[in-house]
């Protein structure tokens, strides 16, 4: 929008300094273009790159919880054996 703003207010600087008529319109259906464009790619991509990285990671996290779980090891020793005398 700053671009398009930009551009009428030069047109209208030059046209007039030429003292020839230009004639700057913006279809309609361009904007809804553009509006659609702006919106659907972003959140498209958005929603494939996160489906990749959220698969994976998901995956790799609920393979490292059941390795986690099931990898326990318990160590008892005396006082003694560690130097502490009661």
């Amino acid at each position: 929008m700053t671009s398009y703003s930009l551009n009428t207010i030069m047109t209208h600087i030059f046209s007039s300094l030429i003292k020839y008529p230009a004639y700057n319109t913006v279809d309609t259906m361009t904007i809804i273009i553009v509006a659609c464009i702006s919106t659907v790619f972003p959140i498209f991509s958005n929603i494939v790159t996160m489906r990749r990285v959220l698969g994976k990671y998901i995956r790799e996290s609920i393979d490292m919880l059941h390795n986690t779980m099931t990898e326990v090891e318990v160590s008892i020793s005396r006082l003694n054996s560690v130097g502490v005398s009661l």
